[in-house]
């Protein structure tokens, strides 16, 4: 049995390339001209997926915020989710795409602001 694994993003899913070609190899002898063309193929499709993908745009600003309003730009709208050094959440919802005002109502120090898998540290003093 031959194993093939492809690593993917969480854009997309690629099991069905996986178990498209896993099962292609029962058809064909390994060392056949269709075989090397679909394997250089699908790796084709799965390169050109993974390249499509756009991770998110984040910025917070003013960063340090000397009050309790920060801005975040995002370039697409996403759940977002504030956190203090402890890793306790303080608040989350969701941010449209462009800039955003956030109110954080807590005393100064480091949080962290999580969207779309991207952690950014904010500092409020």
């Amino acid at each position: 049995m031959i194993v093939v694994q492809f690593r993917c993003n969480q854009l997309f899913s690629c099991s069905y390339l996986t178990l498209f070609v896993v099962s292609s190899f029962s058809l064909c002898n390994l060392n056949s001209i269709f075989m090397r063309h679909l394997i250089v193929i699908v790796f084709l499709l799965v390169t050109m997926l993974a390249s499509a993908k756009q991770d998110l745009y984040l910025e917070v600003f003013p960063n340090p915020s000397s009050n309790q309003i920060v801005y975040v730009r995002t370039d697409k709208s996403c759940f977002y989710q504030l956190y203090d050094i402890s890793g306790n959440q303080l608040q989350s919802g969701y941010l449209n795409d462009g800039v955003n005002q956030l109110s954080i109502r807590q005393a100064p120090g480091y949080y962290f602001l999580k969207a779309d898998h991207k952690v950014l540290k904010v500092i409020l003093q």
